[in-house]
C-alpha cells in the first residue's frame, strides 16, 4: 500500500519531497503509470528526466496508455512521452486506434467552436472559440507525430514539419505525401480538417467521415464537456464562459467538485464562481475580492507586446504565475534605469 501514500507527495511544493516520492514510486499498474507520466511536466528538469526514466525501466509497461496520455496538456509531457514512444514496440491498431479516436475529438473541438459563435460575442466566449481551435491543431499534429513513430522510411516526419509550415507550397505537398502513405480512411477523415478554408466548412465536409456530436444551443453541453476534461485550461475555459454566460451554472453541481480540485487555479476560479452567486461553501478559503479572475489575466496578458502572439493555452499558463499588485494614483511603478 506504499503507492497510495506516496501519490499526495508526487505533487509536494519541494522539489525534493517530490523526487523522493517519484522514487519511492511503484509503477504495477496503469494509475501509477498516469501518476509517473504526469511528473513529465514537473517544471524541475531533474524530475522530468527521472520519470522519463523510471517509466522506461519499470517492470511494468503499458504503451497504450503512453499513446493515449499525449492528449494531456502541457509540452513538457508531450515532448517526454514522444522521447519514450520513440523508443518502444507500438503495435499498429494502437497507433490505428488513437488516430481514429483524435480525429474525432478534433471534429468535436470544432463544433464546439461553431456552436460557442451562435451563443455570444463576449470577450470570454471567443477566447474559449480561439482555445478549442488550437486544441484542435494540437490533436492534428499529435496525430501525425504518433504516425511518424510507426513510418520507418522518414516519409510521415518530412510531413509533419511541412503540415504545420506558413508556406503554402511546403504544406500542400505535405498533404499529397500524406495522401501516399496514411491509411485510405484515416487520410479522407483528416482532409477536411487540413484543407477546409473554415471550420464550419470542415464539419460539413466531415460529418460523413467522423463522429460529430450535437450540442444544445445554450452551452450547456459544452460547458459540461469543457468542465469534465483532463486539460486545466479547458476547464478554465469553460468557468471563463460563465462571465458572458451566468445561466451556464444554474444548478451545476460539479462547481462543487471542482472546488475540491488538487489544481488550485481550478479550485480558486470554481470558488469565485460560486461566492459571486452565494453559493460559497463555509469550508473555503478566502478569495481577495479585488483579486483578478484567470480570465481576465489571460486578455490583459494579451495587450502585452510581448505575449500578444501566443495561444490561450501558453497565456493562461503565464497567468497562473503572474500576482496583482495595488499602487496608488500618484505611485511610481517603473522607471527607467
Amino acid at each position: 500500500e506504499l503507492n497510495s501514500i506516496i501519490y499526495s507527495y508526487l505533487s509536494y511544493d519541494k522539489k525534493s519531497v517530490r523526487m523522493a516520492a517519484l522514487d519511492a514510486l511503484d509503477i504495477n499498474d496503469d494509475f501509477s503509470l498516469k501518476k509517473a507520466i504526469l511528473l513529465l511536466a514537473d517544471n524541475s528538469d531533474a524530475i522530468h528526466e527521472f520519470a522519463k526514466e523510471k517509466i522506461k525501466t519499470a517492470e511494468y509497461h503499458h504503451n497504450k496508455i503512453l499513446v493515449e496520455c499525449l492528449g494531456l496538456p502541457g509540452t513538457r509531457i508531450r515532448r517526454g512521452l514522444f522521447e519514450l514512444l520513440e523508443t518502444l514496440d507500438i503495435k499498429e491498431l494502437d497507433v490505428f486506434m488513437f488516430a481514429k479516436n483524435n480525429l474525432d475529438k478534433c471534429y468535436s473541438y470544432l463544433a464546439m467552436s461553431q456552436n460557442l459563435k451562435q451563443i455570444s460575442d463576449g470577450k470570454m466566449v471567443k477566447l474559449a472559440i480561439e482555445h478549442l481551435i488550437q486544441q484542435k491543431e494540437i490533436c492534428l499534429e499529435n496525430i501525425i507525430r504518433v504516425l511518424a513513430i510507426r513510418d520507418q522510411t522518414g516519409r510521415m516526419k518530412t510531413a509533419w514539419r511541412g503540415l504545420f509550415s506558413k508556406d503554402n507550397t511546403q504544406r500542400a505537398n505535405a498533404i499529397e505525401l500524406l495522401n501516399d502513405i496514411m491509411d485510405r480512411r484515416l487520410f479522407n477523415t483528416m482532409l477536411p480538417l487540413l484543407e477546409s478554408p473554415t471550420p464550419a466548412m470542415a464539419l460539413a465536409e466531415g460529418k460523413n467521415l467522423a463522429v460529430i456530436p450535437k450540442f444544445d444551443s445554450a452551452g450547456k453541453d459544452i460547458f459540461s464537456n469543457l468542465l469534465a476534461s483532463e486539460d486545466w485550461v479547458d476547464v478554465i475555459m469553460g468557468l471563463n464562459l460563465t462571465h458572458d454566460k451566468p445561466s451556464l451554472i444554474e444548478e451545476n453541481s460539479i462547481l462543487k467538485e471542482l472546488e475540491g480540485s488538487i489544481n488550485k487555479n481550478i479550485s480558486k476560479e470554481a470558488q469565485r464562481i460560486l461566492m459571486k452567486n452565494g453559493k460559497k461553501n463555509k469550508k473555503s478559503q478566502k478569495i481577495k475580492s479585488a483579486e483578478i479572475p484567470l480570465g481576465e489575466k489571460i486578455l490583459l496578458l494579451r495587450e502585452i507586446e510581448i505575449f500578444s502572439d501566443l495561444s490561450p493555452a501558453e497565456l493562461a499558463a503565464i497567468a497562473t504565475v503572474t500576482k496583482e499588485l495595488n499602487y496608488d494614483g500618484d505611485k511610481t511603478v517603473i522607471r527607467q534605469n
